[in-house]
């Protein structure tokens, strides 16, 4: 039940973000996760929320957008957010994007125990991407590869009159 009620405020605190979202991803995720005891595979899904421009150096454009997660292996699930920095290459035909976040992430397991924890990712992507992410879960590392399929879309916004 406590679950619910995170995931849900969470969404409400979302909701001015997406308002002025213009771009949106979505997309399966494999990860490999590495710890100092193990390592296993995970699957899962991710939505991008790209909304908010910065200019930078040359009046090049970043995004800050967010990303929401579920992460499911054997024993357990996951679900995080982290804020995104991305930038583009910019003056070829296929935009590539790269970039950082970081953000939170909460845990639980087929045992009913519910953790919190940290994670922070470093990222490329032009549809299909590839990622090397950091997690600090229980005072434990994880570092893993992945890799993503991500398809861009957005809502047409109509106007009566």
């Amino acid at each position: 039940m406590q679950i619910r009620k995170i995931i849900s405020l969470l969404l409400v605190m979302l909701l001015p973000i997406i308002s002025f979202s213009q771009i949106y991803t979505i997309g399966p995720v494999l990860s490999w996760n590495f710890s100092s005891e193990h390592c296993k595979f995970s699957g899962g899904f991710e939505f991008g929320i790209h909304a908010l421009p910065i200019i930078t150096e040359n009046n090049k454009e970043a995004f800050l957008s967010l990303e929401l997660g579920l992460d499911f292996e054997k024993a357990k699930s996951r679900f995080y957010t982290e804020f995104k920095l991305i930038k583009y290459i910019p003056d070829i035909r296929i935009p590539v994007l790269y970039g950082i976040s970081a953000g939170p992430v909460m845990e639980w397991g087929k045992d009913g125990k519910t953790t919190f924890g940290f994670q922070s990712t470093a990222y490329t992507w032009c549809i299909v991407g590839a990622n090397f992410r950091y997690r600090r879960i229980n005072g434990k590392n994880y570092f893993g590869p992945g890799m993503f399929f991500k398809i861009p879309f957005t809502f047409m916004k109509f106007s009566l009159g």
